[in-house]
């Protein structure tokens, strides 16, 4: 998985959990997950 630049890992209350910063890569499933769903949310409020 590659992160984007200062990335937000977010929880499921969108509390901010950790910041990815570029080229930090993530091992766990988890994470992987969580880095997608914010992936995607950030995707739906850029056409908004």
């Amino acid at each position: 998985v590659q992160a984007l630049p200062s990335t937000l890992i977010l929880n499921e209350q969108g509390v901010v959990v950790d910041v990815i910063l570029g080229g930090r890569e993530w091992d766990s499933a988890e994470s992987r997950g969580l880095i997608e769903k914010q992936a995607l949310h950030n995707q739906i409020s850029e056409r908004q």
